[in-house]
């Protein structure tokens, strides 16, 4: 894997290069912090989490990042889609009626429909 600028090795251990390569790219593009949530799960650990059985994560071409905020996600999504990713699930859950963000899932498999930019709704 080529030197990573902004993740350390364990931080992306398990994805395929070419995930880590983009991810780096859009973090300098988007000069604010990735905070890496989830990258390749094991089958019991994406079932765990419940993950879709034909889930990305499995075959390590997926990333989940954290969200601060509205306009960190902005800087991030926009980043994500210039290096490359063009399959992306903003997470979100329902708090005492207002709208938290959960996560946000970026990946490069394209055995999966893209391109495409969603919401999920967690619990």
């Amino acid at each position: 894997m080529n030197q990573l600028t902004y993740f350390k090795p364990e931080e992306v251990e398990g994805l395929e290069p070419e995930v880590a390569t983009k991810l780096d790219q859009a973090r300098h593009i988007a000069q604010v912090p990735f905070i890496i949530t989830s990258t390749r799960r094991s089958p019991e650990k994406n079932t765990s989490v419940g993950g879709s059985k034909n889930s990305a994560h499995l075959r390590g071409l997926a990333v989940d990042l954290a969200v601060p905020d509205s306009e960190t996600l902005f800087h991030m999504v926009s980043a994500l889609l210039q290096a490359g990713f063009e399959r992306l699930v903003i997470g979100v859950r329902i708090d005492g009626g207002k709208i938290v963000y959960h996560n946000l899932h970026c990946d490069l498999d394209s055995s999966l429909p893209t391109p495409v930019v969603a919401v999920k709704l967690y619990g």
